[in-house]
């Protein structure tokens, strides 16, 4: 917890993971955490020297929210082995803001900040990327879960991005639909002033909707469709009041 330009920022520093795939306890922490935790803005710190596998990680996280600042750590690093990063195109690719850093070195941290605290007061308009177009029985599958998925829990933004989890048998993300909770989204009462203060809940718990999108799931033999690559970025979780 700190003070930032008059207001209070409380960080939560989650466990260094390769994907948001929950192949691990580590992985299934952090995914869970921005699922479910609903930080106001997610800081994904990537290695300049790596980063076609780090994208991966930031591209799964664009599917859940669109409340994300890129670090693009280690450019120091990046220059010295003959690699240069724009990171005002990246920015604009990945409809996000990336901020270029050498962290030991403090360069690049105060505009860090300023981009957190722009994010988190909603000051900057984000259009992440995300892939529109999967194999066909995929599309159809996610057609039929994402509107009963919208249903169950009114307000919710990564809609889609369930689906795909629910179609991947993810069974900690069948749990929360079946018990009516999920994050990321609008409550049924006002927005807690901490991270991970609230959660989308459904009119029942045992709403007809959601009990519909998991046994849909489980109908469609798709897992597996959403593996992804190994990379080590580390993400970092901000609360601004």
């Amino acid at each position: 917890m700190f003070a930032y330009e008059g207001r209070r920022v409380k960080v939560v520093d989650l466990p260094g993971t390769y994907s948001l795939q929950a192949g691990s306890s580590d992985e299934e922490v952090a995914r869970d955490f921005i699922l479910f935790g609903r930080p106001d803005v997610t800081v994904v710190v990537v290695d300049a020297t790596r980063l076609e596998r780090n994208l991966n990680l930031v591209l799964q996280i664009l599917e859940i929210t669109d409340r994300v600042v890129v670090c693009l750590n280690l450019t120091d690093e990046a220059r010295r082995h003959g690699l240069q990063i724009d990171s005002e195109v990246l920015g604009r690719r990945l409809g996000v803001p990336v901020i270029p850093a050498v962290a030991r070195e403090k360069e690049g941290i105060q505009e860090l900040l300023r981009a957190v605290r722009r994010m988190a007061e909603g000051e900057t308009s984000t259009e992440p990327f995300r892939i529109q177009t999967l194999p066909p029985d995929v599309e159809i599958a996610v057609g039929e879960l994402q509107p009963a998925i919208e249903d169950a829990f009114p307000g919710i933004p990564n809609a889609r991005w369930v689906a795909l989890r629910l179609l991947n048998a993810d069974e900690s993300v069948m749990a929360a639909v079946r018990e009516g909770e999920i994050g990321g989204g609008v409550m049924e009462g006002s927005r807690g002033n901490e991270p991970g203060e609230g959660s989308v809940r459904a009119s029942s718990p045992t709403s007809a909707s959601a009990v519909r999108s998991v046994r849909a799931a489980r109908a469609f033999s798709t897992k597996g469709l959403c593996s992804s690559a190994r990379m080590p970025p580390r993400l970092i979780t901000s609360g601004v009041s």
